[in-house]
């Protein structure tokens, strides 16, 4: 297992006790088992199959400027609600118009109406806040960011069930007995003997929704599930989930291909700072995107400690490892309690990480990996300038006029290759 976990991330590990015991749905069921990514804990059995329908909120775009006038930006709560809203109807509308490859999955999902609702950007909220990802104050944005998503999300479901009706096995469930998501930890702090370490404020109306759920009920069993986001992050251009960034200059390789990744917050404060040049390029191949050693050869300190260079850019994995995904899972219906990816992904590029990364919400997919643009120069920043080098000039070899070939076809099992062999026009045999 620890051989399989170095040379591909799996298997993940997470725990199931915790996941039944905060399950809205335990009253019909059991969690056996969890997807590949685990950010999902539903029901299984032999008469069912789960399902789940995933969607992310990009957390970048829902920010304002502070009304204070400091022109630092803060949450738009009344933006994110309306995007929450209009995600939840659409999630359940794709439980009715889906189409299920067999009966058992069709019968769970129309039972229980399973829908998970994330976000994604997070880090990049925290560059628009130029925060660090591991300061108390990101730690203090994912709490209430999070928070938000949660309880619009409820709120947003039990709209839906006024409107459309209650899912079928309502009755018994959490939700019924009147049972938050965030209520949940009780139960778990009462099977561990009454101790569990965990932040359980609020600063929303959470009795306001628990008397409208009361009244009008839940249209889905399951709201809320913090997905990996690792494709559709980086075809909308933020980083995936709630993760930090991978690193400042990277490429992620897949079965699409290698894309380029830029962190581009980075490069539009170089550029303010009049350090984008080639050689910063070439330093950051070199150094893993990082910019600590590039400081200590060249005196950037001094600006990065005058503020000038934001210190958001700069990444403390000691200070990462669940920080700060404890606030953002712990509202989380899943019952998720810890996960551990050893490698997959991200972290697989980060050997000290290795030794266990709580609860990854990464990559999803097997040979889906990222690595660190590599180059063989040391950081020159203190050396000048050098224009570019030209490409060396190449002479095509000759061609002849004519060309003879011979097609060979060969069999192997069920399949047919065939091989072309080109002649030399010296040649009478084949080569």
């Amino acid at each position: 297992m620890l051989s399989m976990l170095f040379e591909t991330g799996h298997p993940w590990i997470t725990f199931k006790d915790p996941c039944n015991l905060r399950s809205p749905q335990q009253h019909v069921g059991v969690v056996h088992s969890s997807n590949l990514c685990t950010e999902i804990t539903l029901n299984t059995s032999d008469s069912e199959i789960a399902v789940c329908n995933l969607g992310s909120v990009n957390l970048a775009q829902h920010l304002k400027d502070a009304p204070d006038g400091s022109g630092s930006r803060v949450l738009d709560h009344d933006k994110l609600r309306r995007t929450v809203a209009t995600a939840m109807r659409m999630l359940d509308n794709v439980i009715d118009i889906n189409y299920y490859a067999v009966k058992k999955a069709r019968d769970s999902n129309l039972r229980h109406r399973p829908v998970g609702l994330g976000i994604m950007g997070f880090q990049d909220a925290l560059y628009q806040m130029r925060t660090p990802y591991a300061s108390p104050a990101a730690l203090a944005f994912a709490d209430q960011s999070m928070e938000a998503v949660c309880y619009h999300a409820y709120w947003a479901s039990s709209d839906l069930a006024a409107e459309r009706g209650r899912y079928s096995s309502y009755q018994g469930s959490l939700w019924q007995r009147g049972v938050l998501p965030l209520d949940s930890l009780e139960l778990l702090a009462q099977a561990r003997g009454g101790y569990l370490e965990v932040d359980r404020s609020q600063t929303l109306d959470w009795d306001a929704l628990r008397a409208k759920i009361a009244r009008d009920g839940m249209r889905n069993a399951n709201c809320v599930a913090i997905a990996p986001t690792a494709t559709i992050s980086n075809i909308v251009g933020v980083d995936a989930s709630i993760e930090p960034c991978f690193g400042n200059l990277s490429v992620k390789s897949n079965l699409s291909g290698e894309f380029t990744i830029v962190n581009s917050y980075l490069v539009r404060d170089l550029k303010r700072l009049g350090l984008w040049d080639e050689v910063m390029l070439l330093d950051l191949k070199h150094f893993d995107g990082s910019l600590q050693a590039i400081d200590l050869q060249t005196g950037v300190a001094a600006r990065a400690q005058n503020h000038l260079l934001p210190a958001h850019h700069q990444r403390h994995p000691g200070r990462e490892i669940d920080r700060p995904r404890g606030p953002a899972q712990r509202r989380v219906e899943r019952g998720v309690e810890r996960g551990v990816d050893a490698g997959c992904g991200r972290a697989r590029q980060r050997p000290s990480l290795r030794a266990g990364w709580p609860k990854r919400l990464d990559c999803g997919r097997p040979g889906h990996r990222r690595q660190v643009l590599r180059h063989r120069r040391p950081g020159l920043r203190s050396l000048p300038m050098r224009p570019p080098m030209q490409p060396p000039m190449t002479t095509p070899m000759p061609r002849p006029h004519t060309a003879a070939s011979v097609v060979h076809k060969s069999r192997v099992g069920a399949c047919f290759f065939r091989s072309t062999f080109h002649n030399p026009p010296n040649r009478k045999t084949p080569c």
